[in-house]
């Protein structure tokens, strides 16, 4: 608990100290003291500006999509069907066609 002190002694010394703040925030919930420790962090977010809400906003907003590899295999029908009814990928297999059947 030394360290709870130290850093309760920092804060003191300097209430906008945010490292200390998180940091004590960390040792706090270490001990299993999680409401005592999200005031801390709460009060370092605020001291820095940060907001876990924008952040994960932002986050959501520039998701990658999955990529193909994850997405529910087409059947051969849906592959066939496409390939003649949507422009881009009849576009696809026709150069597909011109090259000699070459990737």
């Amino acid at each position: 608990a030394g360290g709870i002190e130290d850093y309760q002694k920092a804060i003191e010394l300097d209430p906008e100290d945010f490292i200390s703040l998180n940091n004590l925030g960390m040792l706090e919930e270490k001990m299993g003291y999680k409401d005592k420790a999200k005031e801390y962090y709460k009060k370092a977010d605020e001291l820095t500006g940060y907001d876990p809400e924008e952040k994960k906003e932002i986050q959501e907003a520039s998701e990658v999509p999955k990529p193909a590899a994850e997405e529910k295999p087409k059947s051969l029908t849906d592959i066939v069907k496409s390939t003649f009814t949507q422009k881009d990928t009849f576009k696809e297999f026709m150069e597909f066609v011109k090259k000699g059947f070459k990737i």
